[in-house]
Order: structure tokens, then C-alpha cells, then sequence
């Protein structure tokens, strides 16, 4: 039995699922488009948690639901996550335009 991780870090191994379920569910060619999305949340359980076994992370939160309780779990997480990529890139836009502003 593994001891409970910070809800942040909860959250995040939730987002690596919950995306990478949905690249799965998306015609080959579409997939890689949620790689890098991916790629971001397990950049941030590898700074907060250096060393985690992100496998058995996974099987923790996932092991024992029923299919009904992994279909609520990866539309609410995968929302969640989502509605953070969306936020993260406003605010990378933010800062894009006002860096171009000031150089000009």
C-alpha cells in the first residue's frame, strides 16, 4: 500500500490517464496531437515527484472502478485537464503579445 500523494500531484497523474484515454479513442492520425499534452503533465510529476513509478501511480487511481465509475473519471479529469491546456495557452498568448508589444 502506497501512501496517499499531494492532491496536486493526485490531479496531475489523473490528467495523464484520463489524455491519454482520449488520444486512444482518436483516429491514428490525431493521436499525437494529444502527446504533447501529455508530455506536460508527466514534466510536472517528474518535478514534484522525482522517481514516481507513474505505472503503478495509474493502477492505483484506476484499480477497482467499474467501467461506469472509469467513464465519469476520465470525462470529469479529462475536462478538467483540458480547461488547463486551454488556460495555460491564454496565458502563454498573454505573454507572447506582450513581449512582441514591447519590442516594438
Amino acid at each position: 500500500q502506497q501512501a496517499p500523494l499531494d492532491p496536486a500531484v493526485e490531479a496531475d497523474i489523473a490528467c495523464v490517464a484520463s489524455l491519454s484515454a482520449l488520444a486512444s479513442s482518436f483516429p491514428k492520425e490525431q493521436q499525437a496531437s494529444v502527446a504533447p499534452l501529455v508530455t506536460y503533465y508527466v514534466g510536472r510529476l517528474d518535478g514534484r515527484v522525482p522517481g514516481l513509478d507513474l505505472e503503478q501511480a495509474l493502477i492505483r487511481q484506476l484499480k477497482g472502478k467499474t467501467q461506469a465509475e472509469l467513464a465519469t473519471y476520465m470525462q470529469s479529469n479529462g475536462k478538467r485537464c483540458s480547461n488547463e491546456m486551454i488556460a495555460l495557452g491564454t496565458r502563454l498568448q498573454a505573454v507572447g503579445k506582450s513581449l512582441a508589444e514591447q519590442a516594438e
